[in-house]
């Protein structure tokens, strides 16, 4: 079974980007990381932003 149908559409963004940066380390702009996961610049600044914030809260 696909990821992509077990997983709603924030998720499997969130989990794109997540994988693309892990698998892929260095500097990396929006245009850059957008291009590779396939989505707008918009919605890849606003997913990062997320990742962000899950991470605070894991650190906490």
């Amino acid at each position: 079974m696909s990821i992509d149908l077990l997983l709603d559409f924030e998720s499997q963004a969130l989990f794109s980007i997540f994988t693309y940066l892990k698998e892929t380390p260095g500097f990396h702009d929006i245009n850059e990381i957008s291009e590779q996961v396939g989505f707008e610049k918009r919605t890849t600044a606003k997913y990062l932003e997320r990742l962000v914030e899950l991470s605070d809260e894991v650190e906490n």
